[in-house]
């Protein structure tokens, strides 16, 4: 009683329900974990998640956000080692597990850009209308991404034709040359260099090898500067990649 009266008086109200719910929220985590180890041998995040928001009905809003919180809170703990040893799945783990997502359609079409889009306001403001991208791609197959680190889409490989326009470009050898790439792989077309690559990373690997010879390290983060045609302006690729997130991760605590 009196180490209660202590919070009471040390904290805000408010931060003294925060305080409350929140270790009502642990408790409930901890009983639904040893409820699932009664019934299953791995225990995994999206099982533990299901039970947690069946049982919190309107009770509580279980965010994904807080539902991710609450599990490493719990699973955290070291003596749970004693109670489920390495039955616990880690979320890294189960979320690498999942299957690959088909994000865009083949004959997706990209502009390439060499400065970072947020130098043009994304993701606060759309990409301006009158962009001139730096490069051009396209991609002869349906774009996948499978589920990679810190709970990240990453970008599979996928046939891809990229396009550099330059003034008086030399011969397809001397292009493929400059590019590293097989010569079979390079065709000239007027003051258009095309490139067959395996992915939309290499293609703005080698856009970058070509048309910024000086740097050090060709490319970068193809999310910060690729971004999918549209019928008027661009979409980053980066917003395509967490809008399959958010739908992949929901799948995962889906109730139904």
């Amino acid at each position: 009683m009196d180490q209660e009266r202590d919070l009471q008086w040390k904290y805000p109200q408010a931060l003294n329900t925060l305080l409350t719910r929140s270790t009502k929220l642990v408790g409930a985590g901890l009983y639904w974990l040893n409820v699932l180890a009664g019934d299953e041998k791995a225990l995994r995040f999206s099982q533990w998640a299901r039970l947690m928001i069946k049982a919190s009905g309107k009770e509580e809003t279980l965010t994904s956000q807080k539902l991710e919180w609450l599990w490493k809170s719990v699973t955290s703990d070291p003596d749970l080692d004693r109670f489920f040893g390495d039955r616990i799945v880690s979320l890294e783990e189960e979320w690498k597990q999942m299957e690959t997502v088909e994000c865009l359609p083949a004959g997706s079409r990209f502009g390439i850009f060499f400065k970072d889009l947020k130098s043009y306001g994304h993701p606060v403001l759309p990409l301006r209308l009158d962009l001139i991208p730096d490069a051009e791609a396209e991609i002869f197959e349906p774009l996948h991404m499978r589920p990679g680190k810190a709970r990240r889409l990453e970008c599979c490989d996928v046939p891809t034709r990229l396009h550099i326009s330059v003034k008086n470009p030399g011969n397809v050898d001397a292009e493929a040359a400059a590019l590293k790439v097989d010569r079979t792989d390079v065709e000239i077309k007027g003051e258009s260099i095309i490139v067959n690559v395996k992915s939309l990373n290499h293609a703005y690997t080698k856009a970058s090898l070509r048309l910024q010879p000086s740097r050090r390290s060709p490319g970068g983060r193809v999310y910060d500067h690729v971004a999918m045609r549209m019928e008027r302006g661009f979409k980053a690729l980066e917003t395509v990649r967490a809008k399959h997130e958010k739908n992949l991760w929901l799948q995962l605590i889906s109730t139904q």
